[in-house]
């Protein structure tokens, strides 16, 4: 005869059978419904206070990586971000892994900051320590909770899967995408559900590696794909404090597609040793050859000053490519600060050119020619 006890015993894998087939699924409690986000219409995205480089280039609240080769400018290029987010009221975490503070004090010179503004609110951690895959995500969500609204920069990928991997249990490959999502994902989820302004990931492009390229970064490209947007830093011109060159940023993913599409340049250097460094946007046209045979057609003019000169006679006069040539032209006549004009000829469709610093601007213009 059975017990009482045996008979409970017996139906205790059925009773908690019933009890796990009655209880709701942990996945499906987490449901959020999207409708009411449809009627009320979904929020655009936000952008980070950026005027040194330009505007509603990147997102709030969004994980993103600046890529490029070395000794291109990615961290002057961060610091830049960095100093309009100071400016703007928020707070910087710069974890540093591989600089050192002379190196990033200078980059924070060159931003024209005050000593001021980086003791209240740049907040640098050269070569962190202590760093645990265990209880990565839990520790950026105390640093977001000791400083809300903060700007998050990692500086570089490198040095972060590096100090990550060291503290792991296994070993971490920065070939295999899932080792990758596990650095990336903690960042990414408190980056959208904590106060953070962005975060902000600084990353070796791969050798070879171009604007134009799908995957421009190093190494797994679960990288690009585990975060919001990816740029591509490269520096078109050699510059320094004596010599200007050009500088250049391009959009190579875009989650939201909301970013510029095209590439967005910069004139950099030559401010003078103590003078912060300024970007000034230019164009495709003001750099590389258009730029040398805009100059050399305006040499060519200035050299001449009064005299009027058909397209044929500078494109004749002038080395490089005829189409550039008149391009140039037309893009000197019509640029408000040189004092080159474009005036009727004897056939409106034929006007000539001169250099005269005592015309007023396009006075006798004619409609911009065909090329």
């Amino acid at each position: 005869m059975t017990s009482a006890s045996a008979r409970v015993s017996d139906a205790a894998p059925l009773l908690k059978a019933l009890e796990e087939a009655q209880r709701p699924s942990r996945l499906l409690a987490q449901r959020k419904k999207l409708g009411q986000i449809m009627r009320d219409g979904v929020p655009p995205p936000e952008f980070l206070p950026s005027p040194t480089l330009a505007e509603r280039l990147f997102y709030k609240r969004q994980l993103a990586i600046l890529s490029g080769h070395r000794k291109h400018g990615k961290s002057t290029a961060t610091k830049a971000v960095c100093a309009d987010a100071m400016r703007a009221g928020h707070p910087v975490v710069y974890l540093d892994f591989e600089n050192g503070e002379d190196i990033i004090t200078e980059r924070l010179v060159l931003m024209g900051l005050e000593p001021e503004i980086v003791d209240e609110l740049f907040h640098y951690v050269p070569f962190p320590t202590g760093l645990s895959l265990d209880d990565w995500e839990a520790e950026l969500r105390r640093v977001t909770q000791e400083l809300p609204g903060a700007l998050l920069v990692y500086d570089s990928y490198r040095g972060l899967f590096s100090r990550l991997r060291t503290s792991s249990g296994a070993p971490l490959s920065v070939n295999d995408p899932i080792d990758t999502e596990a650095v990336f994902g903690p960042i990414n989820s408190v980056t959208k559900t904590e106060d953070v302004l962005a975060s902000l990931m600084i990353d070796h492009a791969k050798k070879g590696g171009q604007a134009s390229d799908i995957y421009s970064t190093a190494n797994s490209v679960g990288k690009e794909q585990a975060v919001d947007a990816v740029y591509f830093w490269e520096k078109r011109e050699p510059f320094s404090e004596d010599q200007a060159g050009v500088v250049s940023l391009t959009v190579t993913a875009d989650r939201r597609g909301r970013l510029p599409t095209q590439p967005l340049l910069w004139r950099v250097g030559g401010q003078g040793p103590g003078n912060p460094l300024c970007f000034e946007p230019v164009s495709q046209d003001e750099i590389g050859t258009p730029a040398r045979i805009r100059a050399d057609v305006l040499d060519f003019l200035r050299a001449q000053p009064g005299e009027q000169f058909t397209q044929s006679a500078v494109v004749k006069a002038v080395q490089g490519n005829a189409d550039a040539k008149r391009q140039a032209l037309n893009a000197l006549a019509a640029d408000p600060d040189v004092p080159v004009h474009r005036v009727a000829g004897k056939r409106k469709d034929h006007p000539k050119y001169v250099y005269d610093p005592d015309r007023t601007k396009n006075a006798g213009a004619t409609k911009e020619p065909p090329l």
